[in-house]
């Protein structure tokens, strides 16, 4: 759109993202109601659709909170307002540890590993704001 007119699609530079957002309004509001009568807990991975907004309303509509593959996508998605996220992705570098101090800071993050081994650098001072624990639960748990 511009200044509140729309665009013909014929006048459009591509690459361009083009969202019927209606269709987006009902298939989000399908899911969620699928996933409550269901007793499924909603945690849609951003990596889908890489956009704020649209995971503000997943949220609105009963998304237990989102998921994101990188700890980039988590910062962006965390500076626009969402505060539960998942990272399914292993952390290990010193400075991906002391991001994501900062980003708990911020948020409640859960981030999973897949090597016991890795626990010793979450668990360490880097990952650790002041203040805060670490609790450490089984795959079994399913904490998301």
């Amino acid at each position: 759109m511009t200044e509140g007119r729309p665009i013909p699609l014929e006048a459009l530079e591509t690459p361009a993202l083009v969202v019927d957002i209606e269709r987006l309004e009902r298939n989000l509001e399908r899911w969620q109601r699928y996933c409550h009568q269901t007793g499924l807990a909603n945690r849609p991975h951003v990596k889908t659709h890489k956009s704020v907004e649209i995971a503000r309303r997943q949220v609105e509509l009963g998304a237990r909170g989102i998921t994101c593959q990188k700890l980039g996508e988590a910062e962006v998605m965390v500076d626009g307002g969402l505060d539960d996220v998942l990272i399914p992705y292993n952390l290990v570098a010193a400075g991906k540890l002391e991001r994501l101090s900062s980003l708990l800071a911020r948020a409640r993050v859960a981030v999973t590993v897949d090597d016991e081994r890795l626990l010793a650098g979450l668990a360490g001072p880097r990952v650790r704001p002041a203040g805060s624990s670490t609790t450490w639960r089984s795959p079994s748990t399913r904490p998301w």
